[in-house]
């Protein structure tokens, strides 16, 4: 089974995080990179209602495309 980590190798070939730009947040933000992914869910933003519907179908991960502009998250 493939994990988290694995998932982002795949990102980091053709779009590595040393080349983000100084206000992208790539990369893993919340979670263990070694956890067994089986089911992905894919969103443009991330809502209440896309982790609701991410836990009901039972994916392990989310992958959104571009931070949230009401979110100021920072990676620590």
């Amino acid at each position: 089974m493939k994990t988290i980590n694995d998932i982002l190798n795949f990102f980091e070939e053709f779009a590595p995080c040393a080349t983000q730009m100084s206000f992208d947040n790539a990369g893993l933000i919340v979670g263990d990179k070694y956890t067994a992914v089986s089911r992905v869910l894919v969103a443009l933003d991330i809502t209440e209602d896309v982790v609701n519907e991410a836990e009901s179908l039972g994916c392990e991960l989310i992958i959104i495309s571009c931070r949230p502009a009401s979110w100021a998250v920072t990676r620590h």
